[in-house]
């Protein structure tokens, strides 16, 4: 409960309470402007994620690529290609929070035929070898945590954001995706 109770306040402090997006003065709130504020300073002062994905790309070479994205979203978001073929795409997805001192992995697949993307639960010895080589990277060089799973699709209390707005939302992705797919 108290760890529940921790993501509740600092979800609380970068997002209005009772305010969707759509709100006329959603933008205006102090909220907000704290969340705008964090997430763009994070990207201006990139250097230490960017150090992080060059040790990470030499520690687990060879890789097919490692890609990562920044934008206006609640964390750094960067993606090793696990396998690529004519019709699918399977990587690995890092979302590293900018609010929060945690990080959440994920594996996709994309089909691109139907041009969708799937959220794969199951995973051979060698991804999990990747994974928990890129866990201990991660938390060793960024000082971060993985983000309990069990806590990423609860809905925050109070939040008008959208229909279901949960932990994951708030701190990682709105949605996965696989980058420039």
């Amino acid at each position: 409960m108290i760890f529940k109770d921790f993501l509740d306040t600092i979800s609380y402090f970068y997002y209005p309470k009772g305010k969707s997006v759509f709100d006329i003065d959603y933008n205006r709130t102090i909220e907000t402007k704290r969340y705008l504020e964090k997430v763009h300073f994070n990207y201006i002062n990139n250097q230490e994620f960017i150090l992080f994905l060059n040790h990470l790309n030499k520690k687990i070479n060879p890789l097919l690529a490692i890609e990562f994205k920044m934008g206006t979203t609640p964390s750094f978001n960067c993606q090793i290609t696990l396998k690529l073929d004519d019709s699918k795409i399977k990587v690995l997805s890092i979302y590293i929070s900018h609010l929060i001192p945690f990080f959440h992995l994920c594996q996709l697949e994309g089909d691109f035929c139907n041009r969708t993307v799937s959220l794969i639960e199951a995973y051979s010895s060698e991804e999990v070898k990747l994974i928990d080589s890129v866990k201990t990277e991660i938390t060793n060089m960024l000082f971060f945590y993985e983000f309990p799973r069990d806590f990423l699709l609860n809905k925050i209390p109070d939040l008008k954001e959208e229909e279901k707005f949960t932990y994951l939302n708030a701190f990682f992705t709105d949605h996965y995706r696989i980058l420039n797919f």
